[in-house]
């Protein structure tokens, strides 16, 4: 009896052990997946195909962009691509840029908050030029600053230079390097790189023609399409500055018109920020399709500013109350 509780004993010993084992397989496991999860500078996935059925299929949620290395963003309101698929985010909350590879990986990050030369005060619009120099424009302290592939500061565009109070809420630039700020004022200014003022046009008002906080401009060809934000509505310009067309928010069922993108294809991407969604359009601004609805979860946006169409076929936003961007696949 004395032997058979022994080998009782023995047994549970044995089963403790190798619970504690069992135990201590999961703590290790957990915490490298921990740290994998949220301090390692992970590439977004790279998609070989595309994950959508037809031209004017709903663009596919791929992944999000929510931390440079252990940093989170903070109200990302702008972003761009660059000419080799970088993606450059303005995270305006932190005052700085940030920029990553195609696939996601951390590579860059400068500024700070302040008023001197290459510090932002609510930075909000940002653009790249073929040489991969950056221009980032706020409309705080305006003015538009202008930065090497380094980060390093070069020049600044200002009401010194051009003349003009240059408060941008989005940029472009052409292939010529000219500058386009859609401009807190309602106008849109074009600048050549001396920072002189080439031409200006619109101002505000709600007529046809005039713009009222517009949040939003690209070019395609030889025109130029700008989100007018509080007016509701897209107008099209021709590039010396005379009006095409206006297409009114009943037309493109949306809320509050703000980031704009036009693919190589003339498909054309308009955010919906109050509808926490983004539509395609033709070029006769036929509704194709609509991306997104408001949330955190995966392929949700809330209050989405900013978009990008990269050169991987990529759709970039800058999903901002959500602290994040979002990427989808065209």
């Amino acid at each position: 009896m004395a032997l058979s509780w022994l080998l009782r004993l023995k047994q549970k010993r044995v089963n403790l052990s190798a619970l504690i084992a069992i135990l201590l397989f999961v703590l290790i496991f957990s915490l490298i997946f921990f740290d994998y999860m949220y301090f390692t500078d992970r590439p977004l996935p790279i998609v070989s195909a595309p994950l959508f059925k037809n031209i004017y299929g709903e663009p596919s949620f791929l992944a999000e962009i929510d931390r440079f290395q252990d940093e989170g963003l903070r109200g990302p309101s702008a972003v761009a691509g660059g000419p080799d698929g970088k993606i450059y985010v303005v995270d305006t909350g932190s005052s700085r840029v940030l920029v990553f590879s195609h696939d996601g990986k951390p590579l860059l990050k400068f500024g700070k908050g302040g008023t001197t030369e290459g510090e932002f005060n609510y930075p909000y619009a940002i653009a790249v030029d073929e040489a991969d120099r950056i221009y980032v424009g706020q409309f705080k302290s305006p003015r538009i600053q202008v930065f090497d592939a380094q980060g390093k500061f070069l020049r600044k565009i200002d009401a010194s230079t051009a003349g003009v109070n240059v408060a941008p809420l989005a940029l472009a630039l052409d292939k010529e390097g000219k500058i386009y700020a859609a401009n807190q004022d309602g106008k849109i200014l074009v600048l050549g790189q001396d920072g002189k003022l080439i031409k200006s046009f619109g101002g505000p008002g709600g007529a046809d023609g005039f713009l009222s906080y517009p949040k939003g401009i690209a070019l395609s060809g030889d025109q130029i399409y700008v989100s007018d934000t509080n007016n509701g509505r897209v107008q099209i310009f021709n590039l010396d500055g005379k009006l095409l067309k206006v297409v009114r928010g009943s037309e493109l069922k949306v809320q509050m018109p703000t980031g704009i993108s036009v693919a190589e294809d003339g498909t054309i991407f308009l955010v919906d920020s109050f509808g926490s969604q983004v539509n395609a359009y033709d070029n006769k601004f036929s509704l194709l399709s609509s991306t997104g609805s408001k949330g955190s979860g995966d392929g949700e946006l809330n209050f989405p500013v900013g978009i990008a169409v990269d050169n991987y076929g990529k759709l970039v936003v800058a999903d901002m109350a959500n602290d994040r961007v979002s990427v989808f696949q065209r």
